[in-house]
């Protein structure tokens, strides 16, 4: 693996959990509505990770 690809390894990681965070960080927001976008931004998350990692190893190779 190139050295390149080691340090943009997380980078998906890790904007997937400043969105996540920024979304869910509002107080006056009702509970049920954080929960569901908590559970929808884990299933997001998932999806957008895989697609920045695959989109990262190619761009690489």
């Amino acid at each position: 693996m190139k050295p390149i690809a080691k340090k943009l390894r997380f980078l998906p990681f890790a904007l997937v959990g400043i969105a996540a965070f920024a979304f869910n960080s509002n107080p006056d927001m009702h509970p049920y509505l954080q929960i569901s976008i908590a559970l929808l931004e884990a299933k997001l998350g998932i999806l957008v990770v895989y697609l920045l990692s695959k989109k990262i190893s190619k761009t690489v190779r």
